[in-house]
């Protein structure tokens, strides 16, 4: 039989020499036609899901603090995502009114030095929300290495955690962890478009 498959195949190859790529349908012996799929950002997925996963536990964080008993704190998905849409106004409001421009590339690149936290998954959504890309920058990063990230990529903003020292990152702008949440409390906690 798998010689009949091999003829075939021979047969096939005779009759159509050459095929051009995308030419042949896309079949699944097992599901049959397949199906396009349209590339959403992230962020949005995020988004239609919290219709039904609102109230659900989105990050649960253990803070030991050096003692054997662990405190824990929950945070649902909408406070996530209100979280994260405040910061992002911040974000988008910082560069506009400071007229910081995109890199050659015409991105906008935000750095991030921080250690992995729920902190830091509140950063990456905002960051993603505002419409911009994050570089990550490890914290244990020698500073030699840290200005040559920099001055390749050149960020328009760098986030940190608030233990790090700004004069890390030579005239970045620079944004604590605390600072971002502290001056995006009072805005909006609504998506943005």
């Amino acid at each position: 039989m798998n010689e009949n498959i091999n003829l075939d195949i021979s047969f096939l190859l005779q009759i159509f020499p050459v095929l051009i790529m995308g030419s042949i349908p896309k079949l699944s012996i097992v599901k049959g036609q397949q199906q396009d799929i349209t590339p959403r950002p992230l962020h949005r997925i995020f988004e239609s899901n919290l219709l039904h996963h609102s109230h659900k536990s989105a990050l649960i964080t253990h803070n030991n603090g050096g003692s054997i008993a662990s405190e824990s704190t929950k945070c649902t998905y909408k406070q996530l995502n209100q979280r994260a849409n405040q910061c992002a106004h911040l974000l988008v409001a910082d560069i506009k009114r400071n007229c910081l421009q995109p890199n050659t590339d015409g991105d906008y690149i935000v750095a991030v030095c921080m250690e992995p936290s729920d902190v830091l998954v509140n950063t990456l959504l905002s960051i993603w929300k505002a419409g911009a890309a994050y570089l990550p920058i490890d914290p244990t990063f020698p500073n030699n290495r840290i200005q040559h990230i920099l001055q390749e990529s050149r960020p328009v903003i760098v986030l940190c955690d608030d233990n790090i020292d700004r004069q890390r990152f030579n005239g970045t702008p620079t944004i604590s962890s605390s600072e971002l949440f502290h001056r995006s409390a009072e805005l909006s906690n609504a998506n943005l478009m």
